[in-house]
């Protein structure tokens, strides 16, 4: 392996290890999952993402991982709408989506991690809703 190849595993093993440290952080600050995860009914999450140009957007990867170990508790992709349907248990979550290069997730709570995007939501039985906007990184939406 060159030089160049073992700066970029260590880069890569580097932002695993720091986007892990993000998580327990956020594990840590939150309390962890909720004594209810999993216990009582089912939440139907819509997850909508929404960006100056909608062509941005679909297709994103959205992932929704348990707070207290990380696991994923569902994904999907999002359509051509802006939008991704999920079940899950009730609990504490991170919802993250993969924004393109170029684009972050506005707002002040975004837990950001290489590659990710994601806000923290403990979810109650019955229907949930969350909102991921899509910026341009430069701060101008659309370019």
């Amino acid at each position: 392996m060159t030089t160049t190849g073992r700066n970029r595993v260590a880069a890569a093993a580097s932002a695993l290890v720091a986007s892990f440290a993000v998580v327990l952080a956020i594990g840590a600050f939150t309390g962890g999952s909720s004594s209810h995860s999993g216990t009582v009914g089912p939440v139907r999450l819509t997850v909508d993402v929404t960006a100056v140009r909608p062509i941005v957007a679909s297709g994103r990867l959205i992932t929704v991982l348990r707070i207290g170990s990380l696991t994923q508790a569902a994904s999907g992709r999002v359509s051509s709408a802006g939008v991704v349907h999920v079940k899950v248990a009730q609990g504490s979550y991170l919802v993250c989506v993969s924004p393109p290069k170029g684009w972050r997730v506005a707002g002040p709570v975004v837990i950001r991690m290489p590659r990710w995007a994601c806000l923290s939501r403990t979810l109650r039985a019955g229907r949930a809703q969350i909102t991921l906007s899509l910026i341009a990184a430069s701060g101008r939406a659309g370019v």
